[in-house]
């Protein structure tokens, strides 16, 4: 009895079989005897090595199989709890979890597009579980409303995208400490085989416009493998643009990079692309023929500073299309055939400066302001005189003293003094304008006695007297509107 007594004593107290029983989370003998029974292995004390490690690998593979069907368990209850919450039975105030309440209020903003099909149900649940499990920034309020929105919004167009899923959402795991790391991670685990620029996500982040879901068709197609050139672009792309726009920095916008390669593409360096995007140039791509022309022009003249360029824009505009560049958008339809043709930097720069200033002019509050005299202005067309070509003349009325301080600096006369007697009613004053590629051209300015509706004073810039072709055009004015000349008047 006392050799057994030892021999007992002697097993308890191998430190190998004290390390084995904390290996298997156990505390005596008895309990390791006891599991032995319950897994089908010996119960002795006395094991070799290779039995003890067949144990332990045992012991791992449960403790792995129960780890799998308690995450499976604890999955199947955040899925119950979601298709829960997001019913139409479901009320706010009966949600205690403030992540919950967010996802009821998503589903009843969302839940036309989350019950279009079973799959997209099914899809959205599993990924707001996941999201949810691993207590993912994505679904987290803060003070940033409008910006958690804009991503809550972005999960339901994942979700309804996920035929073209490429990974199971239930392997992801988030990356990064804020909600634009790890959005970019998921898209990435469900979308993109290949590199992706993270300008790209911002596709996800807008709903309310229909470019954005062709947009979306494009992430699919690029994070396949596919060439930005193949998709269905809304302008020409070379291989050159293509690359450059994979390139592009992040915090552009899709159609911002699409411009940006465009721009690279053509030649443009980087000072100048960003100083086009600062531009209405940077979303707009209706009607792009001129603009790419523009695009060339300015990489060609590459001294252009980004005022300038924004000048000239805005000037291009103007006279393109006929409207004030805040105007203008994509649905603007160009009103005559103005073109780069033989553009020069300093007369632009000239004519836009000269338009820039009388679109301010005409912003403040004139000093003074009188009513119309009930003349009527005149468009007129006429026939060049020999090999000339035809020509579009306007005659309007001035009616504030910012107009006639206008066209008294441009004509480098003295109408601008004839405020006062606008004012009191003795005479109008009126621009002959004439068209000429570049735009508008002030040509000769009038002065309208109303007394006796007589053409008292006719005077071109420095005050020279007007031409065959501006006294032509004057007389027909003068016929329609019922008009005589004074004496000292040479028509």
């Amino acid at each position: 009895m006392s050799h057994r007594k030892g021999t007992s004593t002697k097993q308890a107290a191998d430190p190998e079989l004290i390390a084995h029983l904390q290996c298997l989370g156990l505390k005596t003998l008895g309990e390791y005897r006891q599991w032995c029974v319950e897994n089908g292995f010996r119960t002795s004390l006395r094991k070799r090595r290779f039995q003890r490690r067949e144990e332990l690998l045992y012991f791992r593979r449960q403790m792995a199989v129960n780890c799998l069907r308690q995450r499976k368990q604890e999955q199947r209850s955040i899925l119950d709890k979601l298709d829960a919450v997001c019913s139409v039975d479901a009320e706010i105030r009966s949600i205690p979890n403030p992540t919950l309440r967010n996802i009821l209020k998503l589903y009843v903003v969302q839940r036309g597009r989350i019950n279009r099909s079973g799959i997209v149900r099914t899809s959205f649940l599993k990924l707001i579980s996941q999201l949810y499990r691993h207590q993912s920034k994505l679904l987290a309020e803060d003070e940033a409303m409008y910006e958690w929105n804009n991503y809550a919004t972005a999960l339901v167009s994942i979700a309804t995208k996920a035929r073209w899923w490429i990974r199971p959402v239930e392997t992801w795991r988030p990356r990064g400490r804020n909600r634009r790391l790890q959005l970019a991670s998921l898209l990435r685990h469900l979308f993109v085989k290949y590199q992706m620029p993270l300008f790209f996500d911002s596709v996800w982040l807008t709903y309310s416009s229909p470019n954005y879901e062709i947009c979306r068709d494009w992430y699919l197609d690029v994070g396949l493998g596919r060439n930005i050139r193949h998709c269905q672009l809304p302008i020409p792309y070379t291989k050159k643009m293509a690359h450059y726009f994979m390139q592009g920095p992040r915090d552009l916008t899709i159609f911002q990079a699409l411009r940006w390669g465009q721009i690279r593409g053509l030649g443009g360096d980087i000072h100048q692309a960003r100083a086009i995007l600062s531009t209405r140039l940077a979303s707009g791509f209706s009607r792009d023929e001129f603009w790419t022309s523009v695009i060339h022009w300015l990489i060609h003249h590459s001294q252009l500073d980004r005022r300038q360029i924004r000048l000239l824009i805005d000037y291009f505009i103007f006279q393109r299309y006929g409207v004030s560049p805040e105007e203008y958008d994509d649905e603007s339809a160009p009103v005559n055939e103005y073109c780069m043709k033989g553009r020069t930097v300093q007369s632009l720069i000239r004519d836009a400066t000269e338009w820039y200033l009388d679109q301010e002019n005409r912003k403040r509050t004139p000093e003074h302001v009188w009513e119309p005299s009930g003349l009527p202005e005149f468009d007129y067309r006429d026939e060049g005189p020999g090999d000339q070509s035809s020509k579009r003349w306007v005659i309007r009325e001035l009616l504030n003293s910012y107009e006639l301080d206008a066209e008294g600096n441009q004509m480098n006369h003295c109408v601008g003094s004839y405020a006062d007697s606008c004012v009191g009613g003795e005479c109008s004053i009126w621009s002959m304008q004439i068209e000429l590629q570049q735009g508008f051209k002030k040509a000769i300015t009038i002065e309208v006695r109303k007394e006796n509706n007589l053409i008292s004073e006719v005077r071109g810039k420095a005050n020279r007297l007007p031409n065959p072709r501006e006294r032509n055009v004057l007389r027909r004015w003068a016929e329609t509107a019922g008009l005589e000349f004074s004496r000292y008047v040479n028509v």
